[in-house]
């Protein structure tokens, strides 16, 4: 769940650094490198997560 709540997060904030109102041509560039830095790493978190299930139901099972 705490990995969850971290994906979200990231997400939330990643949307925040894309708001138009604070997106501009002066730190457009960065805004949008930063953006995708979070979205990145929410789905890192995200593959991790399934991969680490995956392997918890492969242990139960055996």
């Amino acid at each position: 769940m705490q990995q969850l709540d971290l994906v979200w997060f990231l997400a939330d904030s990643a949307t925040e650094v894309l708001n138009p109102e604070v997106l501009n041509d002066i730190n457009r560039d960065a805004n949008l490198a930063e953006a995708t830095e979070l979205l990145n790493l929410s789905a890192r978190i995200l593959a991790r997560a399934e991969i680490n299930d995956f392997q918890n139901a492969i242990q139960e099972a055996a």
